[in-house]
């Protein structure tokens, strides 16, 4: 299953395999919702449940607001249950009854899905599932060596990442439907940026992951983190300090873009009125606190606290 909850599922499979990069593509579907044609939508989740509730090997699925779990009893009046059969009229009657005001004017949307509707990102991470799995299994049958390469495929809902596969454009029409539009969205085939991260292929190490954020590709400054001027509490705003802390040290592959991060997010605060020695205890909470960050980067705390201070 190529489907990831966010960069560090990339991060961590690159990182378990060890994998050395050689090439990397970036890919988005620039017309995947308002492009899903339902009768396909539907059919392609029909089987997707069919071949779920099989593996499972039950009758049910039960949920309530606090958990969901397979079962063959339905006597329970704490969950509602439904079948698969149910389950898939269900979503049939979701896509079937979806309706747009227009002024005094109401339309009901008979292709393509509102990306504004809370299942909309699910329905259509599921549609293009069900075509890459199609795709594995179709290709392990056939060329074990192939379906290797696209292993290392990665897609959040509409944004795709293959690593080490300079076929993967060449099998788009085999994977997905001609409906959807899928272009290269990749800087070069040895650098890429997906998601929040940018992915350089290796020199010295396997590969080079450090912090993307779109905001500094525009040309004027963006507004964001708290201002201490405004009538927030200083606890919550050092606390955002912390957390992007964390996040940085969680992607970057590299010491120097680590405290290249820190500097630019320290001088960042500062000059939205937080203090250098706050922001330094809060630094050595950080610290302390997250032992992958000391065991990554202990050897250059001196580094990192003088670059708070830079």
């Amino acid at each position: 299953m190529w489907i990831i909850n966010n960069s560090l599922d990339v991060i961590r499979v690159l990182e378990e395999k060890q994998l050395s990069l050689n090439h990397v593509s970036t890919w988005d579907f620039s017309t995947l919702y308002t492009s899903l044609p339902h009768a396909q939508l539907k059919k392609q989740l029909h089987d997707l449940l069919e071949r779920v509730f099989n593996t499972k090997g039950k009758s049910f699925i039960a949920t309530n607001n606090f958990r969901t779990f397979w079962t063959n009893d339905r006597t329970s009046t704490r969950y509602t249950y439904f079948s698969c059969r149910e389950l898939c009229l269900a979503i049939d009657f979701l896509i079937d009854n979806i309706y747009v005001r227009f002024g005094s004017s109401v339309f009901r949307q008979v292709i393509g899905i509102p990306m504004g509707t809370n299942s909309a990102p699910l329905l259509a991470d599921l549609f293009l599932h069900t075509f890459e799995y199609d795709f594995m299994v179709k290709t392990m049958k056939q060329d074990i060596t192939r379906a290797i390469q696209f292993s290392n495929t990665f897609r959040y809902i509409d944004d795709l990442f293959s690593a080490n596969n300079v076929d993967f454009g060449n099998y788009i029409t085999a994977i997905y439907p001609s409906e959807l539009e899928l272009k290269d969205t990749s800087t070069s085939s040895t650098e890429v940026c997906y998601l929040d991260t940018n992915i350089k292929t290796g020199e010295n190490t396997p590969f080079r992951i450090s912090i993307y954020d779109k905001r500094e590709d525009f040309v004027f400054r963006i507004v964001n983190f708290p201002h201490m001027d405004s009538n927030i509490p200083a606890n919550p705003a050092y606390g955002v300090y912390i957390s992007q802390l964390v996040r940085y040290a969680r992607i970057c592959t590299s010491k120097v873009d680590f405290i290249n991060r820190l500097r630019g997010l320290s001088l960042r605060l500062r000059q939205q009125g937080f203090e250098t020695n706050l922001l330094q205890k809060s630094f050595n909470k950080f610290f302390t606190r997250h032992g992958l960050i000391v065991e990554k980067y202990g050897a250059a705390l001196r580094e990192m606290r003088l670059a708070i201070q830079a």
